[in-house]
């Protein structure tokens, strides 16, 4: 910041003064970022951020701040301290786990008087199957000897990437007054591949002996 003096002496004389004023002034590019879509079963995504001093002054940084620390990461920065036209960057990773939209900030905190707090929404998907079974739960009433009652169990993808079921495990006590649905024939041979939004049902019958 500069200010300019004038001082008037008499009709012509005069001197002028300049007086500076010094005061850092930060930047951070991107503003923002949205990562997409990303497998969940494994994959990440990494973005770089740069911070930049485009102030006078000697600009003086604070630790990243980030939250939701589960799903997203961020390393140190190598410098707290950046001079005029100087710049330091850092890298935000993003590791969805499921079928979701995330979001998170980074704030970044500095001296900056105009700008202490700089605050940078991060958005992302995760790509996934997800597994949902219907009933989880189910108690048959009490029948009559000898004869039937069933159960319709629904197993659906609810997530957004197919699903593969590749076995399926049915226990039952003695006596066997349980018994499960040819679901080979019902459904085909496993592993059964069920797309987003679809499903596969299966029957739980119970015989009282």
């Amino acid at each position: 910041l500069a200010m300019t003096i004038f001082s008037l002496n008499g009709c012509s004389d005069y001197s002028v003064a300049e007086i500076i004023e010094y005061a850092p002034q930060i930047n951070v590019a991107p503003s923002q970022h949205d990562f997409g879509n990303i497998d969940a079963q494994g994959t990440t995504e990494t973005r770089a951020f740069t911070i930049s001093n485009i102030g006078n002054g000697t600009l003086h940084l604070g630790e990243l701040e980030l939250s939701n620390e589960e799903n997203f990461s961020v390393n140190e920065l190598d410098t707290l301290s950046l001079d005029p036209a100087e710049s330091t960057s850092f890298e935000v990773t993003f590791d969805p786990r499921t079928y979701e939209f995330y979001i998170a900030n980074v704030k970044v905190h500095s001296d900056d008087d105009d700008d202490p707090t700089v605050t940078l929404p991060l958005f992302g998907s995760g790509d996934a199957p997800v597994i949902n079974v219907t009933p989880d739960a189910y108690e048959f009433d009490e029948g009559i000897v000898g004869c039937d009652d069933e159960v319709e169990v629904t197993i659906s993808n609810v997530g957004n990437v197919d699903l593969e079921v590749d076995s399926v495990n049915f226990y039952a006590s003695l006596p066997v007054d349980f018994a499960i649905s040819d679901y080979v024939s019902e459904n085909g041979a496993l592993p059964w591949l069920i797309s987003p939004s679809n499903e596969l049902k299966i029957r739980i019958y119970y015989k009282p002996l």
